[in-house]
């Protein structure tokens, strides 16, 4: 599935190439990753990531039933309908693709933020918990930045396939 989302980093030029986009991708990948670093290094440390798993949840859950509802009108709206053109279909994919990666983050997340929960035998380090509090700022900001641009693309796609059919 990474190899999916990596995808939808790309964008294909006219030659039928495939390209890194690279400012998409220092922004859903190298932006998340500097400013959790620059937030653990001054110190910034997560607590309780309670409002944390709910925001991430939720998404993810609501992804889920976005995620069906992009498979159906891929199967069955885009194969029978002869005026969609093959980047609809291709732009439908990425989201799709972009849609499953946000409910791998979301569940991973939650997942990263239910760790301290746990009661362990010992205690950590300083430096454990800066380096756990990177991996969750990081999962975050990486979760809202696909978020907002699977919402981007999912309002062009709309606005493309309506307006081309009218």
């Amino acid at each position: 599935m990474f190899e999916r989302y990596l995808e939808t980093l790309c964008y294909r030029r006219s030659d039928s190439k495939q390209r890194v986009d690279f400012r998409r991708a220092f922004a859903q990948l190298g932006l998340p990753l500097i400013v959790a670093f620059i937030l653990a290094l001054i110190g910034v440390e997560v607590d309780e990531g309670s409002n944390a798993i709910s925001f991430i949840s939720i998404i993810a859950g609501l992804m889920c039933t976005v995620a069906a509802l992009l498979f159906e009108a891929r199967t069955s709206i885009m194969r029978q309908d002869k005026t969609t053109v093959e980047n609809d279909e291709r732009s439908a994919d990425e989201l799709f693709y972009l849609c499953i990666w946000l409910i791998i983050v979301g569940i991973v997340g939650t997942i990263a933020f239910l760790l301290p929960d746990f009661k362990y035998p010992i205690s950590f380090p300083w430096w454990i918990h800066r380096a756990y509090s990177f991996v969750c700022f990081a999962i975050i900001l990486h979760f809202f930045i696909v978020m907002v641009t699977f919402a981007a693309r999912f309002v062009r796609i709309y606005v493309r396939v309506v307006e081309h059919k009218e």
